[in-house]
């Protein structure tokens, strides 16, 4: 409910904002802070790509095979999860739900469960170990084991919140 107001406000006295935020850093310090501010923004809005091209890909790759497997509703599933792919771990089980309760109501209950087992551990194996490492890493400049590590680190600490802040927080690190 306070997205959308809060949204509204934001991009209405954005101008307002920067002018204020800008007052409060010192005269001798306002070049640095105004790069640093650049470049931040620069490489989140590079890790923010990175997430749309991960979720793009494992929801095409996941379409794909369950196509390839024969499963009833593939394509449509394959959508669901891209779109959800863009919530960290949360996506994963709010697009497993769909696809097991398709599953059940089946024919072979026993095969397309195994369908979906495979073609979601393939994919999520994919996705944790090579596919997101490499394109969020290399959209921000750091290195998989870097995001791999940002992401646990941040998710054993501060939880699901963590894992949504925490290759932002490492691009952070890296630029200080």
């Amino acid at each position: 409910v306070l997205t959308p107001v809060l949204t509204y406000y934001l991009l209405r006295d954005y101008d307002r904002i920067i002018v204020r935020i800008r007052a409060l850093v010192p005269r001798s310090r306002e070049t640095a802070v105004v790069e640093f501010s650049r470049e931040y923004d620069r490489l989140l809005s590079s890790y923010l790509r990175g997430q749309l091209s991960v979720a793009l890909i494992l929801g095409v790759l996941t379409g794909v095979l369950l196509f390839v497997v024969r499963f009833p509703y593939a394509f449509l599933l394959g959508a669901l999860v891209g779109v959800l792919a863009l919530i960290p771990f949360l996506g994963l089980v709010l697009s497993l739900i769909p696809a097991v309760i398709i599953a059940l109501v089946s024919g072979n209950v026993v095969t397309s469960l195994i369908k979906v087992a495979a073609v979601f551990g393939s994919t999520q194996i994919l996705e944790g170990s090579f596919i997101s490492p490499k394109i969020v890493g290399e959209s921000v400049g750091l290195h998989p084991v870097w995001v791999v590590l940002a992401l646990s680190v941040g998710g054993f600490f501060f939880g699901f919140v963590g894992l949504l802040v925490g290759v932002p927080a490492a691009v952070g690190v890296k630029l200080l």
